[in-house]
């Protein structure tokens, strides 16, 4: 009798103990969850609101201005003329020229040319649809959208200030080398074929050099208008939105 009670308290321990030992796990694993997602939202945060743009990261940050919401419009001339000069260029990569009477060579690095087609377009929807979002009073069951636009109009003019600070050092050495054949003491000559080439090449990254500033600007200012604009049109969402957007602006 004294063994069957002694069976009976072990066995009960043992039970007492095998609960314990699994609502410890249960709790573990629930840490170990809720430090995974902290840690994975983290990570998203900090990755998709960086502000710095670096060649490894401009395909990438490209492919974030896109939105299936967007309203699709038309390039204008101007427009499809920089995109369709933009993938002749890319497509050679780097121009190489041969000179009259000398030795030298005049190669043309055109590296700068890559994704421009991309963000000539992309830049464009982007630009088109927080126009006319600042045009007109928001609906606030559309605050993912609009929340998103301001991301993306942002981030629209990171990437075109980063392009235009790559075309605008290709630039100062393209100017470099037409000066010298402007120059008669220099001895660097190429056919006039060449230097209409030159000359037209130069033109073309001014252009883009300007277009790209004015669209910075732009997005910049709409920017800001898009962000006031969910604070004060996109109800509590909106304005808790916008607080904690300035907070983190501050720190």
């Amino acid at each position: 009798m004294e063994q069957l009670r002694v069976i009976v308290i072990v066995l009960v321990i043992v039970g007492i103990l095998v609960c314990i030992n699994k609502a410890t796990q249960g709790s573990s694993s629930r840490n170990k969850s809720a430090a995974r997602r902290h840690t994975s939202n983290s990570r998203s945060y900090s990755t998709k609101n960086s502000r710095v743009v670096t060649n490894q990261n401009f395909a990438a940050k490209l492919r974030t201005l896109n939105d299936v919401d967007d309203v699709k419009i038309q390039a204008s001339p101007q427009q499809r003329r920089m995109i369709s000069e933009a993938r002749n260029y890319h497509a050679r990569k780097k121009r190489v020229y041969a000179t009259v009477s000398s030795k030298e060579t005049i190669g043309i690095d055109l590296s700068w040319s890559e994704n421009l087609a991309e963000l000539l377009e992309a830049t464009e929807v982007v630009y088109t649809n927080a126009e006319m979002s600042c045009n007109r009073r928001l609906v606030s069951e559309r605050f993912n959208y609009y929340r998103n636009l301001h991301y993306r109009s942002f981030t629209a003019a990171d990437l075109c200030h980063a392009k235009r600070e790559e075309i605008w050092s290709n630039l100062s050495s393209l100017r470099k080398i037409i000066a010298r054949l402007n120059d008669r003491s220099d001895s660097l000559r190429v056919d006039r074929s060449t230097y209409d080439q030159l000359i037209a090449l130069r033109t073309t990254m001014y252009d883009l050099v300007d277009y790209l500033g004015k669209r910075r600007d732009m997005l910049n200012m709409q920017t800001a208008t898009i962000r006031d604009k969910i604070r004060n049109e996109c109800g509590e969402r909106g304005q808790r939105w916008y607080n904690e957007l300035m907070q983190r602006a501050g720190k």
